[in-house]
């Protein structure tokens, strides 16, 4: 249907200039409306049919004699000048009738106006007619399209812009919650990599310690005869102290022993009834 009307409106395009240049002269009626738009083309005068002719003027050709009407109307149809004939039949003394002829001459800034036939419309103005009726029809039905395809791109621009919102709320509600499980998970992450920083301090600060070995040594700078809770204090608060020992004896139940060297530098002697340690072990 589309194509349809698309091709009534190029070929009513086509006509248009013929229409408007004929509406020109019919309605301002000066030569300059007329000539040389609607040179040789119909124009309507007060609901009439002419045909104009610009530069030129009617005026009266040769008489011919001629046997018959028809004879005398193919004289003037043979002639491009030719505008219009009339016959008259044979005179007493002649054979042959009289045919005269308007003939189109030559004339700067001239009119000639010749009247269409009246006996009734002619298939080209038929044809002008309906070309007339279409164009109106396809000018009412593209002014339609145009105000369709106008709301068309209103809607689909609304709706464009509607989903367009709906989607930016959406990214920015992911990106928010996708940033709150980041946070988490950084906090978690942090607060695992503290501990494990801390057991690794911990057990760099540690590294080389001798704590709780059984054994002892007779490398002592001081002997005392307290527990073993006392015999670590005693060492942690004499800074010569690096290692200290305690444990059994056969003449004494507790005995600690300093010592000045880490358990590491110590001539160390494994006695079952002693236990050993680095002055920092925990």
């Amino acid at each position: 249907m589309s194509r349809s009307l698309l091709i009534v409106y190029l070929a009513c395009l086509a006509f248009l200039p013929t229409l408007i240049s004929a509406q020109s002269c019919s309605t301002t009626g000066t030569y300059a409306g007329c000539c040389p738009s609607s040179d040789k083309k119909i124009v309507t005068f007060q609901g009439k049919d002419y045909r104009v002719y610009c530069d030129v003027v009617i005026a009266p050709g040769s008489v011919e004699f001629t046997s018959t009407p028809a004879e005398c109307a193919n004289r003037c149809g043979s002639m491009e000048e030719c505008v219009d004939s009339f016959w008259e039949p044979p005179r007493q003394s002649e054979r042959s009738g009289r045919c005269e002829m308007n003939l189109l001459e030559s004339e700067a800034q001239s009119l000639a106006i010749v009247p269409m036939a009246s006996a009734g419309p002619t298939q080209c103005d038929q044809d002008l007619q309906k070309c007339r009726t279409d164009l109106a029809t396809c000018q009412r039905s593209l002014s339609t399209q145009q105000a369709n395809c106008a709301s068309q791109v209103s809607t689909q621009q609304a709706n464009c812009a509607s989903q367009v919102s709906t989607q930016q709320a959406n990214c920015a509600a992911q990106i928010s919650a996708q940033q709150t499980s980041c946070t988490g998970r950084i906090s978690s992450a942090i607060a695992s990599y503290a501990s494990a920083l801390a057991q690794c301090q911990r057990a760099v600060a540690s590294a080389g310690q001798r704590c709780g070995i059984r054994g002892g040594s007779q490398d002592q700078y001081q002997i005392l005869r307290v527990d073993s809770t006392s015999c670590k204090q005693n060492c942690l608060a004499d800074s010569r102290c690096l290692a200290y020992s305690f444990g059994v004896t056969d003449f004494y139940r507790n005995v600690c022993y300093l010592h000045g060297k880490a358990v590491k530098d110590l001539p160390f002697i494994p006695w079952p009834t002693f236990l050993i340690f680095d002055r920092n072990c925990p």
